[in-house]
């Protein structure tokens, strides 16, 4: 009798148990990594020869990796993929970072923007302008 107990009950909550995990499976909880914005920001040096900061934010849905390209106006230039890990932060934004110095010896304007690869997402365009 007391084997009998033990098997219902292991029956009652292996019952329980299997459409919780089938619902799992069926209805994952989190949606697939996407990029949801870019924002690209530029200090320009205070004298020349100068180090110019560059900074780019990338928003996303979920913490994963983010790749970008950096692109100049002017010349059509593309550099990257840079890669960039989103993680979770405060108010739940999904946030990832980078950061890079140019280095300025002359003067200087151009315009770069961030391009998401694969999707429609990229920042404004954003001017870099030092008068040697």
């Amino acid at each position: 009798m007391k084997q009998f107990a033990r098997l219902a009950a292991l029956a009652l909550f292996v019952s329980a148990a299997v459409p919780a995990a089938a619902q799992i499976i069926a209805n994952p909880t989190q949606p697939h990594f996407k990029v949801t914005k870019a924002q690209l920001g530029i200090i320009p040096p205070d004298a020349c020869p100068g180090i110019a900061k560059l900074a780019v934010w990338i928003f996303a849905n979920q913490n994963g990796q983010a790749s970008f390209l950096l692109v100049r106006r002017e010349t059509g230039a593309v550099s990257g993929p840079y890669d960039v890990d989103v993680v979770a932060g405060a108010g739940g934004v999904h946030l990832g970072t980078y950061t890079r110095n140019l280095n300025i010896v002359q003067s200087t304007y151009a315009e770069y923007r961030v391009v998401i690869p694969n999707s429609d997402v990229h920042s404004n365009w954003v001017s870099l302008i030092k008068d040697c």
